[in-house]
């Protein structure tokens, strides 16, 4: 059984239609519900996809590794890397796997003329401060980066290549698929190297 984080949020509200549409049971959770009964529901679950605003992921996290689950969480994971040192190392420390959620990357590696090497793709993430809502992806590339945001619609380019609104649905879809069938794995240190990168970019 899956258990969905942050179900009512617009993120928790497109995995319930990811899932739905996967044909995949879950269990929907929402901030309103009491941290102890998210837990309760954990235990019950072999896998966890956390869909909370970026402020919360920690928190849940210190609490949820330990239960030696697979969990999935939205970008980013934290606000700095030091927070991302300390939930890597209690993966460490447990049978818990983590991932983080990075579905457009592997989509660009399909585009042409696309050319370079995708390093993170941070989403804008509601309201967790100037730095990160500006930002759709941020891609380390041959040639020149062009981010677009037209309101209410991101348009994003890298180097010509642009990602049309139904590819970067698709890319969901096909990134969760991945991932409940075990063929999703990025190493720890790439994870925390990446988002370094990321946190000195936008500084």
């Amino acid at each position: 059984m899956i258990l969905l984080i942050g179900a009512n949020g617009s993120m928790g509200k497109r995995y319930q239609a990811i899932l739905n549409y996967l044909n995949k049971p879950f269990i929907a959770v929402d901030l309103e519900t009491s941290f102890e009964t998210v837990l309760d529901t954990a235990l019950e679950c072999n896998r966890i996809i956390i869909a909370t605003p970026t402020h919360t992921h920690v928190k849940f996290l210190r609490e949820l590794i330990p239960l030696n689950k697979k969990i999935l969480c939205e970008k980013p994971v934290c606000k700095n890397s030091a927070e991302l040192e300390e939930i890597l190392d209690l993966v460490k420390n447990s049978k818990s796997t983590f991932e983080m959620v990075f579905q457009y990357g592997e989509l660009l590696n399909t585009k042409k003329p696309y050319k370079g090497d995708t390093f993170y793709d941070y989403f804008r993430t509601g309201n967790d401060g100037l730095k990160w809502d500006c930002l759709q992806i941020i891609a380390i590339a041959k040639g020149q980066v062009k981010i677009n945001n037209k309101s209410p619609i991101w348009t994003c380019m890298l180097n010509g290549t642009v990602l049309s609104s139904s590819e970067m649905d698709q890319a969901y879809i096909d990134f969760l698929d991945r991932w409940l069938n075990n063929k999703i794995s990025r190493s720890h240190q790439w994870l925390l190297d990446i988002h370094k990168k990321v946190e000195n970019y936008v500084q």
